[in-house]
């Protein structure tokens, strides 16, 4: 029974997700444009499943590109933080990079400090970033200039 009612519980979530979700209207090739037009990252499979995880996440335009703003402050989407090598100590050493990646401490393209992230799903990061964005976007130094971006790119592109 209670798995019944877990499942139950789900599907209304997603189903009011779905609902919230009517202010979006762009779409994950609107976000991997404007995220490789902010960091010349080409648009290839990588950045696009980074994309479609966003436009999974948010449920605003501003949301989305907010997200995609931050992200491409954070890490440029440079392979090496993708990866994951910016959080191993020994690479940071070898490629004369200490501080890159918060000492380590910092994980995936929206740089957060949280290790169970390392690894993790695009969706799973994007999920914990838009959290990060409602609750206290002050929190990564970029804001200021990510959210003045992404306020200025939707203006641009409605």
């Amino acid at each position: 029974m209670k798995f019944f009612l877990s499942i139950l519980t789900l599907v209304a979530t997603l189903t009011l997700a779905a609902d919230v979700r009517s202010d979006t209207t762009v779409d994950d090739g609107d976000i991997a444009r404007a995220i490789s037009k902010w960091t010349g990252h080409p648009i290839d499979s990588d950045l696009m499943a980074w994309s479609r995880a966003i436009h999974g996440e948010c449920d605003t335009n501003l949301e989305c590109y907010d997200l995609a703003s931050v992200s491409s402050d954070e890490s440029n989407f440079v392979s090496w933080v993708l990866d994951y090598s910016c959080n191993d100590a020994e690479w940071r050493r070898l490629n004369q990079k200490d501080k890159v990646c918060d000492r380590g401490a910092a994980f995936g393209p929206f740089q957060i400090q949280d290790p169970g992230l390392k690894g993790a799903s695009p969706e799973i990061h994007a999920m914990r970033a838009l959290s990060i964005l409602r609750s206290a976007p002050q929190m990564w130094t970029v804001w200021p200039h990510a959210h003045a971006r992404a306020k200025a790119w939707l203006a641009r592109h409605p």
